[in-house]
């Protein structure tokens, strides 16, 4: 029987896999408040996981959580939230991705999955509507994500069954796992794939036949319609369109792990998004529920060494990762290293991170052949790193090492390797960040570990109006990418934003993030409005991103200690310049810094001696439980 329910009123599962015991809960508490996704991971995460506990340890916590508005007629409403303990920074971990299980979940009744525990053999959960059950994983235990989905669809043969997965580098607990969600979606960063191996849990499967139930389903629709309307006048996402992801428009690059940010157009000339295009991509998709603009791409290799290669995606990071920063320039290669990278479940900016790393190393002599299994890590050899990302996926050799991120491997290596590990609180980082100011200090505030998806603004990567600058920010120089004056005003709006729609279930790429003329605060209040019944404004829904986004911090200051140091970047961006292109000279400038960081302090209203939460700042936002678990651990600026 088909069973509808609102857009707040699913429910909570909780499964301790030690147990096997299944308890069912009402989420309405939690998503009214939160929305849903993030918002309730981080607040589940931030309440129930004790300080002190390991990643790998069985009481560690996981919570998958869908978004209020995920599976309704919304534009790319179909996103996927997951939370844990960050086995690299030690603190929040998270991480998002599209695919059709989120949509598949909610339809099934469930808002959130809490996972605990560790099962007693290879396991993967079935979510059948209402009905939940632990089944034996041996089988595919070892198989890579693509053969894992494959198996288990074979296996349950329920029509439509969407999964998330984790491959052969979950299961050896790389701290650079990733989760894989069907068809071919990734969440990506933290490691959160090696939590979910540690639990001995391979997969989760989910068949729904329920439906989300609208308050005022006309409005919404027709709300809706504008939406994609917005969507589908947008010139930035008509490029998306037509290139899918791999089209970026950065002025900035990481090369050969960040020793200079710019690479010419004659030296990327064989990884240009059209050569992609023309000469690889065999098949379009959507990666998302409901979503216009079909981002998704297959392409294939049909000649060469790599021949008879697929990728069932590449992004802009790909491009980035794969090419200036380890000096390749061949795309057939990139295309082989995206598609190793999501069949062992490894996350591609962390492995590519930790391999530059290495390959920095290798130049500058610190380690040698004797150190990497005879593998010759010159800059751009495409067949040395394809070898490294096996052997890191299976903990082989050298890849050990760098299994466990570029911070703990350069303190195995010693010799002064730290000088060339790129990381913000313990994660590789994958941005270039010298020029713009915006986008450095987003990336590097980030409470998961650096990383450009929590406010990090793409407004300053293209032309901005004073106009506009002004009246979404108020910022009028917002466009210049090299000031640093008001930019905390814009990373705040975005870190608000950002949690906003991870809450919601919405791709950040249709929303004015990428472009100020796409749906903005006041569009999605419209829709929650209709959805729900409830009355929100865009001012309710910002206040609500920035008690989300807090919780994330108060869970890095409880179990990681982070505090203002570990808001800086990197010291190569502080004291080496961009040595080459129109940004030559750029670099992060230590007093120019801390000002921008003072800003974006006193905008939260943080302490900012420490970085840290301040009772009137929790007060302020109605976290009042929040400031009793800090004062309870004695990190509560009074």
């Amino acid at each position: 029987m088909t069973l509808a329910r609102g857009c707040l009123d699913g429910k909570i599962l909780r499964f301790d896999l030690s147990t096997a015991d299944v308890r069912k809960e009402p989420a309405y508490s939690y998503t009214h408040r939160f929305l849903g996704g993030r918002g309730v991971n981080h607040w589940l995460m931030l309440n129930e996981m004790k300080p002190g506990i390991s990643p790998f340890n069985p009481d560690s916590m996981m919570v998958f959580g869908t978004g209020a508005l995920c599976g309704t007629p919304a534009p790319a409403s179909g996103r996927l939230n997951i939370s844990g303990p960050n086995t690299l920074t030690g603190g929040i971990g998270s991480a998002s991705a599209g695919g059709l299980f989120a949509p598949e979940l909610r339809f099934a009744g469930f808002d959130n999955i809490v996972i605990t525990g560790r099962a007693s053999r290879p396991s993967y959960i079935l979510i059948n509507d209402d009905h939940v059950t632990l089944r034996d994983a041996k089988h595919i235990w070892g198989k890579n994500t693509w053969e894992t989905q494959d198996a288990i669809r074979k296996e349950l043969a329920l029509d439509g069954v969407q999964t998330v997965v984790i491959g052969p580098a979950g299961e050896n607990l790389v701290n650079l796992a990733c989760i894989v969600a069907s068809p071919a979606r990734v969440a990506g960063r933290c490691g959160l794939g090696a939590v979910m191996g540690s639990k001995n849990l391979k997969a989760i499967a989910v068949k729904g036949s329920g439906r989300i139930s609208l308050h005022d389903e006309k409005r919404f629709n027709r709300i809706a319609d504008e939406l994609f309307r917005k969507i589908n006048n947008s010139k930035v996402l008509q490029r998306t369109k037509e290139f899918g992801t791999v089209k970026a428009s950065v002025p900035t690059r990481p090369v050969k792990n960040y020793q200079d940010e710019f690479i010419s157009p004659e030296e990327s000339k064989d990884i240009h998004h059209e050569v992609f295009k023309a000469g690889y991509e065999r098949e379009k998709y959507s990666c998302c529920f409901n979503c216009p603009i079909n981002c998704g791409r297959v392409y294939e290799v049909t000649d060469g060494d790599y021949r008879g290669t697929k990728s069932r995606k590449l992004e802009a990071n790909t491009i980035s990762d794969f090419g200036p920063k380890l000096g390749i320039t061949d795309p057939a290669a990139i295309i082989k290293l995206q598609s190793l990278c999501d069949q062992y479940g490894l996350d591609i900016d962390n492995t590519a991170g930790v391999i530059g790393w290495a390959m920095e190393c290798y130049q500058r002599g610190i380690i040698s052949k004797s150190d990497t299994d005879g593998l010759d890590l010159r800059w751009g050899n495409h067949r040395a790193v394809t070898a490294l990302v096996s052997n890191l996926a299976h903990r082989v050799g050298f890849g050990d090492v760098l299994s466990m991120g570029c911070k703990k491997a350069s303190e195995i290596i010693g010799r002064q390797s730290e000088k060339y590990c790129l990381h913000v609180k313990g994660q590789e980082l994958m941005e270039a960040i010298r020029s713009p100011k915006a986008w450095a200090l987003g990336v590097v505030v980030s409470e998961r570990g650096g990383g450009h998806t929590r406010g990090a603004p793409l407004s300053d990567l293209k032309s901005v109006t004073s106009e506009i600058g002004e009246r979404l920010w108020g910022v009028p120089e917002a466009s210049d990418p090299t000031l640093y004056r008001g930019k905390a005003k814009i990373v705040l709006y975005y870190e608000r934003f950002h949690s906003i729609l991870d809450s919601l279930g919405i791709c950040a790429l249709t929303s004015n993030w990428s472009d100020p003329c796409l749906p903005d605060p006041n569009d999605y209040a419209g829709l929650l409005c209709a959805g729900t019944g409830i009355d929100f404004t865009s001012d309710d829904l910002m206040v609500i991103g920035e008690q989300i986004h807090t919780l994330g911090k108060a869970f890095n200051i409880i179990h990681a200690g982070f505090s203002r140091i570990d808001d800086y970047p990197p010291e190569r961006f502080m004291t080496e310049a961009i040595s080459s292109g129109p940004f030559k000279g750029q670099l992060l400038k230590k007093d120019d810094w801390d000002k921008m960081l003072d800003e974006y302090y006193a905008l939260h209203n943080w302490d900012k001696q420490t970085g840290w939460c301040t009772r009137e700042s929790l007060n302020r936002i109605n976290l009042r439980e929040v400031a009793n678990i800090l004062e309870k651990d004695g990190k509560l600026i009074c």
